[in-house]
């Protein structure tokens, strides 16, 4: 059997603009998603007290959308928030800090 490349090659300006397209699209979403999750963090950090149960929803989103990257239930996703209880630069609210812990096991 063989595969017949002229169409593609005859229509590689179509796939590189829509490549094209796709990597803006890709670096637009992940700059906005930072944005919006720093300026979250900060609102959950510093903002009014009554705003910090609202953004309880944030985290839940978050687990689901994780949950669904790994194909897993949302039970086994966990999202916790850390005050660094004092100590350094996040403990004393100047800084904020992200972490990934990940549990494998080997089958």
């Amino acid at each position: 059997m063989e595969f017949d490349f002229s169409p593609i090659a005859d229509n590689w300006r179509f796939f590189a603009s829509g490549l094209s397209v796709t990597i803006a699209l890709s670096i637009v979403s992940a700059i906005t998603s930072i944005l919006a999750g720093l300026f979250i963090a900060l609102l959950r950090l510093y903002g009014p007290s009554w705003l910090r149960p609202l953004l309880v929803f944030y985290i839940d989103t978050m687990r689901a959308n994780l949950a669904a990257a790994l194909e897993v239930d949302i039970d086994q996703v966990s999202v916790k928030a850390k005050t660094g209880e004092g100590l350094d630069a996040v403990g004393e609210r100047r800084a904020v800090s992200a972490q990934a812990i990940v549990l494998l096991t080997q089958k």
